[in-house]
């Protein structure tokens, strides 16, 4: 009797084992996030490599960001590029820097920008971007090098071209920017920007930044002279 006992019960308990685990952790379907725009097979794998990339340096990407969101972070890392300026009816070639930084998770990007001539003399801004769904617009607030805080409204046109523009007042005169940034694969954009004054051209700058390649170690060994060991 007190066999047959033990054998139902060490029944009972494996079946109620089994029960709840199956319960534990039911089947997910994968739900994909609606953008409402569609992605090339070549932006949907750029995306992706991009994506793995910043996971891998620990900045913690959430895969439900918006498209758009997940597109400002191509402008990570340090660029470079020879950037022509015209103000004033003066053309100068500048060589311009720009820094990319992710920041609250791959919700916005922090820019920094600068250059440095004779005659243009020298220039340092600081931009905080991001993407609101409340306007399906991008945000692009710059501090710029003559001290000036002014926002920037636009769309991304498509995954590698983003078009923003802004409309205020400068020393008492209407005055407006518009800026296109084209991406060329992962490592390169072009920047075309106006600026008009009472309707004129106030400014313009143009080129094409590349990003910096970070220093590869020299793991070279140097060869021995003849002879020697």
């Amino acid at each position: 009797m007190k066999r047959t006992f033990f054998k139902v019960t060490l029944s009972a308990m494996i079946l109620l084992s089994v029960h709840v685990n199956s319960n534990a952790q039911p089947k997910m379907e994968q739900v994909q996030p609606e953008t409402g725009r569609q992605m090339t097979s070549k932006s949907a794998g750029a995306n992706a490599n991009l994506k793995k990339e910043m996971t891998s340096k620990g900045l913690g990407v959430n895969a439900n960001l918006p498209e758009e969101s997940k597109d400002l972070m191509k402008f990570s890392g340090r660029w470079n590029g020879d950037i022509t300026i015209i103000k004033d009816g003066k053309s100068r070639k500048v060589n311009y820097s720009m820094i990319g930084r992710v920041i609250a998770g791959g919700k916005g990007m922090y820019i920094e920008e600068a250059f440095s001539d004779s005659v243009l003399g020298d220039m340092k801004g600081a931009n905080l971007v991001g993407y609101s769904k409340e306007d399906s617009k991008v945000h692009w607030y710059s501090i710029d090098g003559d001290g000036v805080p002014h926002d920037h409204v636009g769309v991304w046109k498509a995954p590698d071209s983003l078009s923003i523009s802004h409309s205020g007042m400068r020393k008492g005169s209407s005055y407006s920017e518009k800026i296109e940034f084209s991406f060329k694969g992962r490592d390169e954009f072009s920047l075309n920007f106006v600026a008009n004054s009472e309707s004129k051209e106030a400014e313009k700058a143009f080129g094409v930044f590349k990003r910096e390649k970070p220093a590869q170690p020299n793991n070279a060994q140097s060869t021995p002279a003849p002879g020697k060991k």
